[in-house]
């Protein structure tokens, strides 16, 4: 060994140590891991849900994070937005020990499906909510409020029950009342799927008088329509 030593060993031995310390590196390399892919569902019971127009629900949007096989994901963000005129709790969750993460909504003021998205990475998932009236606090003319109605003919009188958003609610009893002598039809009657509800007067023996279509219990839920015999 000592007969390398010089110019040509510091070389040499320069060599040997830089080859073995690529080499040693080359063992240790550290490899990026793959990304978890994830599966983003609604939990059975989120998958539709139902609410009233403008209130906060008690039931929260519930979703479950798992893996590609399916095993449930913990710690894992979830960003959540809502369609519909809605509004959330926050904005972001984090999955609990069973890959659930959870928000709540409180329901715009207009009836029918409200969507909300849940997002983890690169998978996302949708749950619809069916907004529903409130309660019926009006009633609103459809047509004009006075009617001449010639002898021998029928008039239509409708009124729509609204919500204090102004949506229509289905199924209320409309009670209606008149202070002439006419043939009154299908009173009371229930509103419809839009609304609505409809009472027919006939053979009006009064020149003139009036019908009125009131919400029960509400005073001021009250329209009334001016009938004139022609």
């Amino acid at each position: 060994m000592t007969k390398l030593l010089g110019v040509v060993g510091r070389r040499t031995f320069a060599l040997a140590f830089s080859t073995i310390a690529a080499s040693a590196c080359s063992k240790h390399e550290v490899t990026a891991p793959a990304a978890v892919s994830y599966s983003v569902k609604p939990l059975a019971g989120s998958a539709a849900l139902y609410g009233v127009v403008g209130q906060h629900m008690q039931t929260p949007v519930t979703v479950v994070v798992t893996d590609a096989a399916g095993k449930p994901q913990a710690g894992v963000e979830v960003t959540f937005s809502a369609g519909g005129g809605a509004t959330l709790d926050q904005a972001t969750a984090t999955t609990n020990a069973y890959g659930e993460a959870s928000d709540f909504v409180t329901l715009g003021t207009t009836t029918g499906t409200t969507t909300i998205s849940a997002t983890a990475r690169n998978s996302s998932t949708t749950v619809s909510i069916t907004a529903l009236p409130g309660a019926a606090v009006a009633l609103v003319p459809i047509g004009a409020d006075s009617v001449a109605v010639p002898t021998g003919q029928t008039a239509q009188l409708t009124v729509r029950a609204v919500d204090q958003f102004g949506n229509v609610v289905p199924g209320v009893p409309i009670e209606w009342h008149t202070d002439g002598q006419a043939t009154v039809l299908a009173a009371p009657t229930v509103t419809g799927p839009d609304g609505t509800a409809t009472l027919s007067v006939s053979d009006v023996a009064t020149e003139t008088f009036h019908v009125t279509a009131a919400l029960a219990g509400l005073e001021d839920a009250v329209v009334s329509f001016l009938i004139t015999e022609l």
